[in-house]
């Protein structure tokens, strides 16, 4: 039997690596590299850890081909994270970084109006006509919201793997999935619900099932 290829997931115990990280184990010999420390619930090599610190990371992805990120955190964490997976991934001969992002929302922002912000009899038929095909520039992307905050992040993260990635060492693709849903269209919180069903809401996010982010995942690599 072929020896599988070698993925490190970091971030592969927290709420959405761990699902993903459960479909992928059927192809991919996977190492999580997780600050959580609890027994991951698919087959995998298990390295408990801090994406601060560069020989941890470093000795995480060291014998791997591919790496897949799940982290998110403040600018510190995301600056000095993804630079520290990059470096690591380079050092030791990964191929390819996947950087899961946030597919954002192509929301008209201009537009918006408090409580009616995703009622979509608040836009006309020309808006509609004017609205596709959709523009990053019209939403709130990775790169548009730089006020700070989750989209800053984000974007942080994208802007760092693409400059390592144009060193020619390692490949680097940052993944926008939309909204990440459990696989029966169910949100991951019980706070979630009522924003993520409103229909404008998930026109204007795309809403994707685990088990469909792995298969492009898998597409990916």
């Amino acid at each position: 039997m072929a020896e599988k290829t070698k993925l490190c997931i970091v971030g592969g115990n927290g709420n959405h690596g761990s699902l993903v990280g459960a479909y992928l184990a059927d192809k991919y010999d996977i190492t999580v590299f997780d600050i959580n420390d609890k027994p991951c619930a698919y087959p995998c090599k298990q390295i408990v850890g801090n994406l601060m610190n560069l020989d941890e990371v470093r000795n995480a992805l060291r014998g791997n081909d591919l790496a897949l990120t799940f982290f998110a955190g403040n600018t510190e964490l995301s600056t000095i994270g993804m630079t520290n997976i990059m470096t690591a991934a380079a050092q030791c001969g990964v191929s390819h970084v996947a950087y899961m992002s946030s597919g954002g929302m192509p929301m008209p922002i201009a537009l918006l109006s408090g409580e009616n912000g995703y009622a979509i009899r608040d836009y006309d038929f020309d808006f509609w006509q004017e609205f596709f095909p959709i523009k990053e520039s019209v939403g709130i992307f990775p790169g548009n919201e730089l006020g700070g905050g989750y989209m800053f992040n984000k974007w942080v993260c994208e802007s760092i793997g693409r400059l390592f990635a144009e060193r020619g060492n390692t490949k680097f693709t940052a993944i926008r999935p939309g909204l990440l849903m459990l696989d029966d269209m169910d949100c991951f919180t019980e706070g979630e619900r009522e924003r993520n069903y409103d229909p404008f809401f998930m026109l204007m996010t795309g809403h994707i099932r685990t088990i469909d982010l792995s298969h492009i995942i898998d597409l990916i690599f």
